[in-house]
This record gives C-alpha cells, structure tokens and sequence, in this order.
C-alpha cells in the first residue's frame, strides 16, 4: 500500500495535506494484513466504485442504512478479495443489481485508484464499533449496457442512477467531480 499511495500522490500531489491521516496510518502499521482488517478501529483501508451508466452521464449510488444517504457502492477488503480492484468490483455487484460493468482505468497502472477519500465512521452501538477512518481507495467503473434499478439487493439496501451534475450538491462528491467530468472512455 505504500506504493500505491506514494504514486497515487505524484499524480495529485495537491492532495497530499488531505491524505495525511493515511499515510500516517499506513507508516504506523507494521502488519500489511490489518490496513484492511475491520475490528482496527484505527482505521482501515475499504475498496468502492463510481460505476457510471453507458452514456457517462449518470452515477450508480446505492442508499447506506447506517449513514442514511446515498453513496457511491463499496464496503470492506475481504481476505477473499485478490486485491483492493478486486474488491471494489465485488461490492459493486453485491450492491446492485449490475452484473456487467468494467473497470475504467483513470491512470497507467489499472491498480491505482481514481480517488482516494478518508472519511470518518460514526460510532455504531448496535455492532459495538466506535468512530473510525475508513480510506476508501475509489476506483472507476461503466456498465456495459444500460440496466434499470429493481429495488433492493440481498435485502440491504436499493440502488439508483443520479446525475452526475446533480452529485455536485455531495459533500463526499465534490473532490471526485472534476475527475468523473474527464473520465476515460474506454479501457
């Protein structure tokens, strides 16, 4: 992961100040296995993707029953999850209902994230976890072809499709927005 920082930060060195608790917290964990792990309520590491539909106009958000709000799908690194890619695109289909999406590469190396947000949790009492940082690594997908929202997915949460332009109102959106403006394309 230190890697993945130091280039992700030579490509937006302007973003260094924000990343700070990072890669503080990537210095100071001696155990690659616990960046990711979600019982270290020093923070960890979470994988997510802004999946945009087919005519890029339009971001997949699905509804947070914790956070009560719309957000771009994502969740927690498994043990299972070959790398933080990997990840992003299983919570991604575990989310929605979008079974055909690919990865849109925004840089050289398809590994390194589009974004890279740390945002603190709140404490949540029902599952005995206190306020925590997650450092969401976000990474850039579109679908294949246009698919409609059907409700709600494994009986967690629902999904739909919001304008891009209209993100701008998001606080967690407003970094991102420029880089979703120019995103590639193609892979």
């Amino acid at each position: 992961m230190k890697e993945v920082l130091a280039r992700y930060l030579e490509i937006f060195p302007g973003e260094r100040e924000r990343l700070r608790p990072l890669q503080k917290f990537v210095r100071d964990t001696p155990e690659p296995k616990q960046l990711f792990h979600r019982q270290n309520f020093a923070g960890h590491i979470t994988a997510s993707g802004f999946v945009l539909s087919a005519d890029h106009k339009k971001l997949a958000l699905v509804k947070h029953k914790f956070l009560n709000r719309y957000l771009q799908p994502g969740g927690h690194v498994e043990e299972s999850d070959q790398n933080v890619l990997a990840a992003a695109l299983r919570e991604i289909l575990e989310e929605t209902d979008i079974q055909s999406c690919r990865h849109l590469p925004y840089h050289a190396d398809p590994q390194l994230p589009m974004d890279i947000d740390t945002h603190e949790i709140p404490a949540n009492p029902k599952k005995y976890e206190p306020k925590h940082l997650h450092h969401d690594f976000r990474f850039l997908f579109c679908v294949e072809s246009d698919v409609e929202p059907t409700g709600a997915t494994n009986g967690e949460s629902r999904w739909i499709w919001r304008p891009i332009e209209d993100a701008i109102a998001e606080d967690t959106f407003k970094l991102v927005l420029n880089k979703l403006r120019t995103a590639p394309r193609r892979m």
